[in-house]
């Protein structure tokens, strides 16, 4: 997409894979991510 900028995110839960799965979801989107 043309002009898209990334995002900065920050996932925080207290279940590690559930944080790793969106993690990977969204920085393939594009998303710039921090975990807590």
């Amino acid at each position: 997409m043309a002009g898209h900028k990334s995002a900065n995110l920050l996932l925080v839960d207290d279940d590690p894979g559930l944080l790793k799965l969106l993690g990977m979801r969204l920085t393939s989107e594009g998303f710039h991510i921090v975990t807590g």
